[in-house]
């Protein structure tokens, strides 16, 4: 029928309404006993359907167009790094990351950093000092979200490439995955999701009746396909341009289609969808992420706002301790503050759900047959130093970058806060950062930094009245580092304070827009 499509609408324009009347039956028909595919939960069917003669016929286009497109002559991509795209909110955790990969892993390897012109020459600098080179996406256009990825991939001079989302924290060094048995077998590695066929609300493009399957014309056995029935993280990945360009291409038309983007959220399936649709080769990990956070033995809950991704073990990276997977990643911290050094894995196969949410609230563990919590600091100590080795050059990284950028006159404080934007809680804008912001650069500049800070240096355990517990790790020179449950980056400094009763204000420990006044009491405890 495509060809015959092709021909009407060639030959016999006025005959296309009636074509794509057809088209909508067929699709109908074929979805099955409900008669509908599904698209996405904001998408209902009566407005999906309008779109799917039009999709379906340029995705046919676009096929036949790839078939024939001639590929990068040798030598145009060279050598292997590392890719990473975003704007100036992403820096932060660019160079907190860039700091692990040069110091814990002494990686000389390079690093390329793509913006559609969203970087100042303060940001590149910075990036430049921990190798990492800025690169513009000169391509007209308008990048929304997560569109500079595929671009960023293609466009970079390298042939190997490491695509790693800039809250992506490496625990081995870059360079050997890119020696592994696997990658030079089958020249792309990647990782699932938590979601799959198996989930209700979630992981919707692996199930059978999704929308995407049925413009690619996919064969589904989620028993038989295990790259079917679990959907990708996209966050991190390895690519040999060279062997995948036509993948890639196809990867990158469903990833700039607004369609494709609402009915899959975003660009995060579009390498497992054209990887299948083309049949090409490549490797997938049978070890599903887990989940890094704090643990409560006494409750049995969990609480893991990190996720951890592994290599499977036995395997090249050794055979892990106690036969588990080796960790290789850990993902989405996004700003300063330590929330525990406990992993928690699942052994429920890929495509079946697990017992937990996203969200920013502990679940419970208990009577969870599919879920072990590591115990490291008994079990695996080595990691545990490892872990904690990393998470200390992160915070490093962070704090040292925010100096920078908040002490450089070059950068306009508006720009600041955009750069320091995930440190604000939702409920503060942009502008009422800024105005944070600019009070502490005046606290900084006038001198008004902690130089002594009258016995509070040391650590604090505190609890709020709210029932909420840190512990506050105070330096002599007035830095202060927080633990536990905040609202914030849990990095702050201590500024002298001249009203209120108290001698010192601190910035920077819980969400932009707060501050807390801070004493030494008569009795010797510290008062917030």
């Amino acid at each position: 029928m495509a060809a015959t499509a092709t021909w009407l609408s060639a030959a016999r324009p006025l005959l296309l309404l009636p074509l794509m009347l057809l088209l909508v039956i067929v699709a109908e028909t074929a979805a099955g006993s409900g008669g509908q595919w599904f698209c996405n939960h904001n998408m209902p069917w009566e407005e999906c359907e309008q779109y799917l003669p039009a999709e379906r016929l340029a995705l046919q286009s676009f096929l036949r167009g790839l078939d024939r497109a001639p590929l990068p002559l040798a030598g145009e991509f060279q050598g292997r790094g590392i890719v990473m795209s975003g704007g100036p909110g992403h820096v932060m955790q660019a160079l907190a990351n860039l700091r692990v990969i040069r110091v814990k892993h002494a990686s000389k390897i390079p690093v390329e950093f793509w913006h559609a012109f969203e970087l100042s020459n303060t940001h590149c600098e910075a990036l430049r000092e921990w190798g990492a080179t800025c690169r513009s996406i000169r391509l007209p256009g308008v990048y929304p979200e997560y569109q500079t990825v595929l671009p960023a991939i293609m466009l970079s001079s390298f042939r190997h490439v490491f695509w790693i989302d800039t809250d992506i924290t490496p625990l081995v060094a870059p360079e050997r995955l890119f020696e592994s048995e696997a990658y030079k077998r089958a020249g792309a590695l990647f990782w699932p999701d938590h979601w799959g066929a198996g989930c209700k609300r979630f992981g919707a493009t692996a199930w059978a009746n999704h929308v995407t399957r049925h413009l690619l014309d996919l064969p589904y056995d989620r028993d038989v396909l295990t790259h079917i029935a679990a959907e990708h993280e996209a966050g991190h990945l390895l690519v040999d341009k060279d062997r995948h360009w036509r993948p890639l291409c196809l990867a990158n038309y469903l990833a700039s289609r607004d369609f494709f983007t609402r009915v899959m959220h975003g660009y995060k399936d579009v390498f497992r969808l054209a990887w299948n649709k083309l049949n090409a080769s490549n490797w997938l990990s049978p070890a599903r992420p887990g989940l890094m956070g704090l643990f409560s033995e006494a409750e049995g809950k969990f609480f893991g706002p990190q996720m951890v991704h592994f290599w499977p073990t036995p395997g090249e990276f050794g055979p892990g301790e106690q036969g588990r997977p080796v960790p290789l990643y850990l993902h989405q911290k996004k700003k300063p503050g330590r929330l525990g050094n406990e992993i928690l894995s699942f052994s429920t196969p890929l495509g079946d759900c697990v017992p937990f949410r996203i969200t920013q609230v502990a679940f419970s563990v208990q009577d969870q047959d599919d879920v072990e919590v590591w115990d490291i600091d008994r079990s695996q100590p080595a990691l545990l130093g490892d872990l904690t080795a990393v998470e200390d050059l992160w915070e490093i990284g962070w704090a040292d970058a925010r100096r920078r950028f908040v002490d450089t006159t070059q950068m306009p404080t508006l720009d600041l806060a955009q750069t320091l934007a995930v440190e604000k809680s939702r409920k503060v804008s942009i502008a009422e950062l800024a105005q944070v912001l600019s009070h502490e650069r005046w606290l900084r500049s006038a001198g008004r930094v902690a130089a002594a800070v009258g016995g509070l240096d040391g650590v604090w355990d505190l609890t709020y009245s709210s029932g909420i517990r840190a512990i506050y790790h105070i330096s002599t020179t007035g830095a202060v580092r927080a633990e536990g449950k905040l609202d914030g980056v849990g990095l702050g400094q201590l500024y002298r304070n001249r009203s209120s009763g108290f001698e010192f204000v601190l910035y920077g420990v819980h969400s932009s827009g707060k501050f807390e006044l801070a004493r030494l009491s008569l009795d010797g405890r510290l008062e917030l």
